[in-house]
């Protein structure tokens, strides 16, 4: 887990994802190579953030939102601003399902 947050009626989750087919085709060579050597020796990470918003009382989830996979620096806390974009995506998902509920 990456971070989470609780209302009085909600969670907020965000969780790394593993990325099985990264697409490096738009990289150049010796950029993707690059890339591959500092993951490999452990200066960089390769992955994806899902954000999940669910309700405490009935545990439904509400919204689930994905980012498209990216590396970060291992000291970057704050996943070169990818966390907020998923999070503030996955409030504003949720928001509209409870919208249509609270309409139907």
């Amino acid at each position: 887990m990456v971070w989470v947050r609780h209302t009085a009626r909600f969670k907020v989750e965000v969780i790394k994802t593993r990325i099985a087919d990264f697409d490096l085709e738009y990289e150049e060579g010796e950029s993707v190579m690059e890339l591959l050597t500092e993951v490999a020796k452990g200066q960089r990470e390769l992955f994806g953030l899902s954000a999940y918003v669910e309700t405490l009382d009935t545990k439904l989830e509400l919204a689930g939102v994905h980012s498209a996979p990216f590396t970060r620096s291992l000291t970057d806390r704050f996943f070169d601003g990818v966390l907020s974009d998923v999070v503030y995506e996955a409030i504003d998902e949720a928001r509209d399902v409870l919208n249509e509920l609270e309409a139907a």
